[in-house]
């Protein structure tokens, strides 16, 4: 089995989020969050997000507004180039695909269809799907006991430190998404030991190697 994350693996999408969260935080906080800190609350899903950072007097409109912005925003968005291909190359070996990702389910639903890969997938787990965010690897653990596969017959594909190390605590293998080069050194520090700079080679891999199996 191989599972994926999404922002920054799947989908390029990590700019859509932070433009999101810049504008609703402008907004209802009135600062000005630069990009790496809008990335540093990166974990929890975004109802957490926003409601750790405005009151509860305006954290329904706040959310409302993120959802709006975002849905507005990704109308357009499609999923990084040859990620399609590898996920019909998985599927046609046998391969079954899932997805862990930190965003919450209505976001992630929202991706998938908007990416035209949702119909890839036999299992989906979002961060309203767990207590503990990764680097926790509780989203992990849930997305195996769903497909009743072992951690022994799966790979983790993510794009993150807080990905490798979700997957080291899982007990299953890891394999870094470095489609944009500046992953590299977050993937570097995490102690990520295989790292891909395509789709393409990520496939190769897995179908050569037969890193997965089933």
């Amino acid at each position: 089995m191989v599972l994926f994350d999404l922002d920054g693996t799947l989908v390029n999408s990590i700019p859509t989020v932070i433009a999101s969260f810049q504008d609703v935080f402008r907004r209802y906080t009135g600062k000005e969050l630069s990009p790496e800190e809008v990335v540093a609350l990166f974990g929890p899903p975004e109802t957490e997000i926003i409601a750790a950072k405005v009151g509860p007097m305006v954290y329904e409109k706040a959310l409302a507004e993120y959802y709006a912005l975002y849905g507005d925003k990704t109308a357009a968005l499609g999923a990084y180039p040859g990620i399609k291909e590898l996920l019909r190359d998985l599927a046609a070996a046998g391969c079954r695909l899932g997805v862990v990702t930190g965003k919450g389910r209505p976001t992630t639903d929202q991706t998938l269809r908007r990416t035209g890969t949702a119909d890839f997938f036999q299992v989906v787990v979002s961060g309203h799907d767990v207590a503990r965010p990764k680097p926790d690897p509780e989203g992990i653990r849930r997305a195996l006991t769903l497909l009743g596969a072992g951690a022994e017959e799966t790979v983790y594909v993510g794009d993150m430190g807080s990905d490798a190390l979700a997957a080291k605590g899982a007990g299953v293998a890891f394999a870094g998404a470095a489609w944009d080069r500046r992953r590299w050194e977050n993937l570097a520090v995490a102690g990520a030991g295989l790292v891909f700079t395509s789709p393409a080679k990520l496939g190769a891999w897995l179908l050569r190697d037969k890193a997965f199996e089933g």
